[in-house]
């Protein structure tokens, strides 16, 4: 069985669908953790209402304490042999589970990750996924290594995944903190034996404004804080991974310097707080980005931002406004 945890906070337009995407599975034996994490709005109303009439939900109502806490409620409750996790704005594919439990059976993993399709709107174009999918299978330094570098699709988001149960038996999201997933996945991964990656868009990663993500508050910084973190794990348990991990940290620290930019822009922060962190910021991208440049392994985009650093700080504010919105 397959325990699908989702955290729900006010996503009364949402959490149907994602509900509606689990029951369309194709495999059948699974149970849907709904964590209701003291919604204001009909959020709660609608979790119960379909744990009514389906004996496969399971809901619990816990107050408003974050994203970290509610999963870490529901992996609590959780009874399968395996565990996904689904925020409640998104969808998973009609095959997801039967496609990342077939990669699990054939490679022997314990972590199986799938990629994403960003969506707007009420619907997300999946494709058929008719074919044969060949499954890539890594040992597990080696995909943390590439999640890090952020190539290959291999992401180091919790969604979009299927885990072993036992992995997450000492292991917990940190409450309070934005990029949680980042966070833990230097505790988490190193405990697989493998990882197997299916090169499908078995996810619906829905976009849209009102999202934490999408809504600047200086707790976007926590970003910087996770990054050192990972830095630091590299260099005491992983030396193989620390040319990786400067480089995820040096990606966190320009993107942070030019969402800051932006937010200054619009009024969303001080110039005070803004110079302070930028300030921070630039002087990891000193300190990284030379060995960025000289790494082949670093994507082009990160590479070229590490080139353009050289032109100094105020070239790169004056790019900010030609930039999408960072994607830490």
């Amino acid at each position: 069985m397959v325990s699908v945890v989702v955290p729900a906070y006010n996503v009364e337009s949402y959490v149907g669908e994602a509900v509606a995407s689990v029951m369309a599975q194709t495999v059948k034996d699974w149970e849907l953790i709904l964590v209701d994490d003291g919604s204001t709005d009909r959020t709660a109303e609608i979790c119960d209402a379909m744990a009514q009439a389906d004996s496969r939900i399971h809901v619990v109502h816990t107050p408003n304490g974050g994203l970290s806490v509610a999963r870490n409620r529901g992996l609590a409750l959780c009874k399968g042999e395996w565990i996904t996790f689904l925020d409640a704005d998104d969808l998973l594919h009609p095959r997801f589970l039967e496609i990342m439990l077939k990669a699990a059976a054939d490679t022997d993993a314990e972590i199986v990750d799938g990629e994403a399709m960003c969506f707007r709107g009420p619907r997300c174009a999946f494709s058929g996924l008719d074919g044969s999918i060949d499954t890539e299978t890594y040992a597990s330094a080696e995909a943390l290594e590439k999640g890090l570098y952020q190539r290959n699709g291999i992401l180091t988001a919790a969604w979009c995944k299927i885990y072993a149960r036992g992995l997450w038996d000492d292991v917990a999201f940190t409450p309070g903190i934005l990029y949680e997933d980042l966070d833990v996945v230097c505790r988490l991964w190193p405990k697989a034996r493998r990882l197997a990656h299916v090169p499908a868009p078995l996810y619906g990663y829905r976009q849209r404004g009102g999202s934490i993500l999408n809504t600047f508050s200086m707790r976007r910084a926590d970003v910087l804080a996770i990054t050192a973190q990972i830095e630091d794990y590299a260099l005491a348990e992983a030396p193989g991974l620390l040319d990786a991990a400067r480089d995820r940290r040096l990606s966190a620290n320009f993107n942070m310097f030019l969402t800051v930019e932006l937010a200054r822009r619009a009024g969303q922060c001080g110039a005070e707080e803004a110079a302070r962190l930028q300030q921070q910021c630039w002087t990891q991208i000193k300190r990284l980005r030379a060995a960025s440049v000289r790494n082949p392994k670093v994507r082009l985009k990160n590479r070229i931002g590490a080139l353009l650093s050289w032109l100094g700080p105020g070239f790169i504010r004056r790019l900010a406004p030609l930039t999408a919105p960072p994607s830490l």
